[in-house]
């Protein structure tokens, strides 16, 4: 395995509240990160919607869906080259 796999390991990406989501949503991450990750979202034909620099210690992500066509979605952790931890998120 990777180092980037091994780090992941120790990272727990939550579900985002609310979901389905309306106005803003949080994503908790939960563990311990060295180095600066990437929350990106996704929508259903994999093209990148919005994305956001954690910085080590963060502990939740807000994106305000507002402006997001309804539909299913999907956010991952990266650091740029590997993806980790994909979870689903529906906006209504």
């Amino acid at each position: 395995s990777t180092e980037f796999e091994d780090a992941m390991k120790a990272i727990s990406l939550g579900q985002n509240q609310p979901n389905p989501a309306f106005g803003m949503t949080t994503i908790p991450v939960n563990g311990e990160f060295h180095s600066s990750l990437q929350l990106e979202v996704r929508d259903a034909l994999g093209q990148l919607v919005e994305q956001q620099v954690i910085a080590p210690g963060q502990k939740l992500v807000e994106f305000n869906t507002s402006a997001w066509a309804p539909g299913t979605y999907f956010y991952s952790l990266t650091d740029g080259k590997e993806f980790a931890q994909t979870k689903k998120l529906v906006k209504n």
